[in-house]
Formats: C-alpha cells, structure tokens, sequence
C-alpha cells in the first residue's frame, strides 16, 4: 500500500480516534459487543447527528450484519460537546433498553 501526502496516516489515526471516542462513550470496548437472537456478535456504534437549523442532536445505534447496517433511533442526545453526546447516548441506549426491546442482549 503507498501512503501519498501522509493522507493514509491521517484517515487511520481519525478512525482509530473515532473508535476511542466510541469505546470511551460506552465505557469500554467490551460493552459495545451485542448478542444478537441468533448468536452472533456485532459492534454497536452510536452515532450522533446535529442538525444545524435546531441545533439539536438526536442518537442512533448502529451495527453491521450480512454487510447490511442495522440502525435503531436511541433519543435527543444535545450535550455541550459530541463526547458528552455520545455517553449521553449510551446511557439511553442502555437505560432504554433497546437492545433487549429488539430481542438482543449485551455481552456479558
């Protein structure tokens, strides 16, 4: 792989700092990991999308499986920061138990 300008450096190390972001969000790695019914694990994302006629920033829980993104709305997460946003949104995520709702559980 030939690495032009350095961009490659930066694509990985914004990815590897938005999976920190995520990871330190949910409070560790290890509670992004979701059972799904038949058994299989996935990584759950949160995303956070502000929109900039409100100002307001809404959660969405997502995962990949079979190579199609599943997607469940979480709730309004509008914090001072994105990172505040994001444990915001864990916490609803968990508190509301969506995943359970969808017939998923968290890795224990």
């Amino acid at each position: 792989m030939t690495i032009v300008s350095g961009k490659l450096d930066e694509a990985e190390s914004g990815r590897e700092a938005s999976f920190l972001a995520l990871d330190n969000g949910a409070g560790g790695r290890k509670r992004r990991l979701l059972v799904l019914a038949d058994g299989r694990t996935a990584v759950v994302s949160l995303s956070v999308r502000t929109f900039k006629r409100s100002r307001q920033s809404y959660g969405y829980m997502q995962f990949k499986i079979d190579g199609k993104t599943v997607t469940r709305y979480v709730g309004k997460v509008t914090a001072e920061d994105k990172s505040a946003s994001l444990k915001l949104g864990w916490k609803l995520l968990r508190h509301r138990k969506l995943a359970e709702s969808n017939g998923w559980q968290w890795h224990q």
